[in-house]
Parts: C-alpha cells; sequence; structure tokens
C-alpha cells in the first residue's frame, strides 16, 4: 500500500491550514473554497451553454466563460472511466479545480530559465514540455494496464512536474514519488537511503510508471471501481493511500448514500474539519482538483498561449 507521507511544505502548510480551521467562525475558509451557487446557470456545465468559448483563448474570457470551460474539461477526464450516476463536480470543487488552473495560467508568464535542474515552478511551457519528452513510456506503461494514457501523464505533472529523480523530504521519489515501499510492492530494485545522486529504479521514468499503472490497476479495480465515481477516489487514494481514502469514506457515509462521490467527501471533511486527518487538510483535499487542472492545461496548451500539442497527442 502507497501512503504519502507529508513534506515539509506540507506541514507548514498542514500548520496554518489547522490555525485557519480553529479561528474561523464558519467551517469552512470562504477564501480558498466558494460556496455552492444558488442555482445551477452560475455553474455551466457543458460548451452548449457558452459556445462564445469555444475557440476562446484563457486570458480572454469571462469569469463565467472561465468556470464553463474548467466544467468541460474536468467532465472530459471522468469521460475517459464508464460513466456513473452522480459523478458530477459540485459548485464549490469546480471553483477549486478553476483556482488550481489559474494558479498553473500564471506561470505562462514566468521567465524561462535555461538549466539542467529540475524543479518545481518553472515557466509552464518548460514544464509541458519536460512532459513531451517522457510522455510515450507514460502514456503507454498506463494503456498497457487498461488505462487512460492521461492519468499516467498528469499524476507526474502534479507531483514532480516531470522532474524524473526529484525527492521530497520524507524520502519518496522520482517523477511519481514513489515510496520504497511500494515501488517494491509493484517490481522496482530500489535502495535504502536513494537519492538523487544515489538514484534507484523510482528515478527511472519508463519503470517508475510501470509500477504507478500496476498501482492504479489495483486502486480502481479492487478499492474504488473503475468508473467516473471510482477514479476521483482512487487519485486522491494515490496521494493519501487508500486505506486512509477507504476509513474517510466509511467514516462520511455512513447511510450509503447512492448519490455519495468524491466532491461530497470533500465538502463534509471541509465543513467538519475535526473529522479530517491532518494530511487531508494540508494537501489530500487540493490533490484531485489540481490533478483535473494538470489535465486541462496539458491537454489544451494553446488555449493557455503555448503552440504545442496535447501531451497525449
Amino acid at each position: 500500500m502507497r501512503i504519502r507521507l507529508i513534506s515539509g511544505l506540507s506541514l507548514l502548510t498542514m500548520t496554518f491550514s489547522i490555525f485557519v480551521f480553529a479561528c474561523a467562525s464558519a467551517p469552512v475558509s470562504t477564501k480558498n473554497i466558494a460556496s455552492e451557487p444558488a442555482n445551477s446557470k452560475d455553474v455551466p456545465k457543458s460548451k452548449d451553454e457558452s459556445p462564445q468559448s469555444a475557440n476562446l483563448k484563457y486570458a480572454e474570457m469571462s469569469e463565467d466563460e472561465k468556470l464553463s470551460f474548467v466544467a468541460d474539461k474536468s467532465n472530459e477526464f471522468l469521460s475517459l472511466f464508464p460513466a456513473k450516476k452522480n459523478d458530477s463536480i459540485d459548485g464549490d470543487g469546480l471553483r477549486a479545480v478553476k483556482e488550481q488552473v489559474d494558479s498553473y495560467f500564471k506561470r505562462v508568464s514566468v521567465k524561462s530559465v535555461k538549466s539542467s535542474e529540475c524543479r518545481f515552478g518553472d515557466n509552464l511551457a518548460d514544464v509541458l514540455q519536460r512532459g513531451k519528452a517522457v510522455a510515450p513510456d507514460l502514456s503507454s506503461a498506463f494503456v498497457n494496464q487498461g488505462l487512460p494514457a492521461q492519468l499516467g501523464l498528469y499524476i507526474p505533472m502534479i507531483d514532480s512536474e516531470f522532474c524524473p529523480c526529484l525527492q521530497a523530504p520524507t524520502g519518496t521519489l522520482g517523477m511519481f514519488q514513489l515510496t520504497k515501499e511500494t515501488g517494491e510492492l509493484y517490481g522496482l530494485k530500489t535502495v535504502k537511503g536513494a537519492t538523487p545522486k544515489k538514484p534507484d529504479d523510482r528515478c527511472n521514468p519508463k519503470l517508475s510508471a510501470e509500477a504507478t499503472a500496476k498501482h492504479f490497476k489495483k486502486l480502481l479495480d479492487v478499492d474504488f471501481g473503475n468508473n467516473s465515481i471510482g477514479a476521483p477516489f482512487a487519485i486522491s487514494a494515490f496521494n493519501a493511500g487508500e486505506g486512509s481514502i477507504k476509513r474517510l469514506i466509511s467514516l462520511i457515509n455512513e447511510s450509503n448514500r447512492e448519490d455519495f462521490n468524491y466532491w461530497t467527501l470533500r465538502k463534509a471533511l471541509l465543513a467538519n474539519p475535526e473529522k479530517a486527518p491532518m494530511q487531508f487538510l494540508a494537501e489530500n483535499y487540493k490533490y484531485f482538483p489540481k490533478f483535473l487542472a494538470a489535465f486541462i492545461v496539458g491537454e489544451n496548451p494553446k488555449t493557455f498561449g503555448i503552440e504545442m500539442e496535447p501531451l497525449s497527442k
């Protein structure tokens, strides 16, 4: 089982998050998580509702057009899996995804630095070019497991920004930020105390993609369901550990509601932070929204002013 430990940066974030949740009079911070809109017109769901935005650059869109675009493309990702009822994103979730998209978009204007050093925060076009270089190996690893190529492309975008041997303070290593135990479980040769200067198989993009694809196969087929309801839970579990997400589902969905999905879980935990693990409050509640944002940017680079084809092409 892969359990992502909290990085040093996440620990700082966690401290701040706990302070916010403890001091706020409302249960959910409205600074980062907007409330549910009063009616469905506030959250457009399809291109038909905003046809003008189809050929617009992101910078040219109104806020409503941006929300429509983000909703459209989020649903596009979910359509890669067999459809299940009640899989739609809610208003709070949509705004959380848009917040992450906006964060990526700001990096279009970051100065491009020509360096052999691979790091977080680089110019967005440079990050996507790194991804393009390894996309064939990442895609084929997931397709060979019967999974969408896009799953294998955008997990490393959010975990390492396609840096092949990035290491977190907790020791997770490589493009997919695998622990030593998870790497070994899925066939990688790992080394105790491995680092970017003393790498192991986790720093090989092709091998680590193959191991991660096997892990996702298990998360989807065994743990959460290989469908549009299970996929968000599986992606969240890749970050937090399947045991943690299963416990949270059991805690929040005691009555086995038919309309229960990832967004229901997320909203309930943000409204009741005392029920949520610290890792969720520090990092995990942003993980799937950020994944969708990476998918949206990477599959639509020209919309964001980057002249290249989608990573999956």
